[in-house]
């Protein structure tokens, strides 16, 4: 491999890595940054929504970069497994919507949104993995 096209090589590498190391860094951050905001507060609420909403950008974030390296076809299979993920992460919240009727609002809703955050993560987790080459 000569020096230009080792050159070449680096320059469409790199970006690639740091599109992996990214999400997964400013993920790890909002895990932390959400853990001590849980603990040093008495507005869990507040960190849970901005946590949730956080986790969410991310999801939305790496299913675009995932999307783009891969061809038409497998692209629409990612796209129904996406709606298909929707469809359980909603029913699985449906019941557990049921399971915290005995709580108080707040404590309903600081629960439910916790449990949103920590699926949506874990769908974050799945796809961050297939970012990997």
């Amino acid at each position: 491999m000569n020096n230009f096209n080792r050159i070449l090589f680096f320059i469409f590498l790199l970006p690639a890595c740091f599109a992996v190391a990214q999400p997964s860094a400013a993920i790890q951050k909002y895990d932390s940054i959400h853990n001590a905001c849980m603990y040093n507060t008495s507005n869990a609420l507040s960190c849970s929504r901005r946590y949730a909403k956080q986790v969410d950008s991310m999801l939305q974030v790496v299913y675009r970069m995932v999307r783009v390296r891969l061809d038409t076809s497998v692209r629409k299979n990612l796209n129904a497994e996406e709606a298909k993920w929707i469809k359980e992460r909603d029913e699985y919240l449906t019941i557990q919507a049921h399971n915290d009727e005995d709580l108080d609002e707040n404590s309903r809703n600081v629960d439910m949104t916790e449990k949103r955050a920590s699926y949506d993560r874990r769908r974050l987790a799945e796809l961050l993995k297939r970012t990997v080459y």
